[in-house]
């Protein structure tokens, strides 16, 4: 019985894995959103304390699976809309040092 619990466990981990890397795929943008660059580093930062207390809550509150992988799934979202905001940052950054 306890080998069957081990191998749906880690069956479990390697789905979880594998979700993380398809979400983790930057697919099409559905939407832009022109911001000042002196606008970005709030976004950044009430996004990150967004992903901070959605990770919280994953792994402090009882949730169910599917609310847990739902939950995981914003995170890996915000943090993509984090990494884009930085990259083009810092190509608006660089864009103004040319000049």
């Amino acid at each position: 019985m306890k080998s069957d619990s081990t191998t749906v466990i880690k069956n479990m981990e390697f789905l979880v894995k594998e979700l993380h890397k398809e979400w983790d795929r930057s697919g099409d943008s559905k939407a832009s959103v022109i911001i000042s660059l002196e606008e970005v580093d709030g976004i950044n930062d009430k996004i990150k304390e967004i992903i901070y207390q959605t990770q919280k809550s994953v792994d402090e509150d009882e949730l169910t699976f599917k609310q847990s992988i739902a939950k995981s799934k914003e995170c890996y979202v915000l943090l993509r809309v984090v990494r884009k905001i930085a990259k083009k940052k810092d190509k608006c950054e660089k864009a103004g040092n040319r000049q």
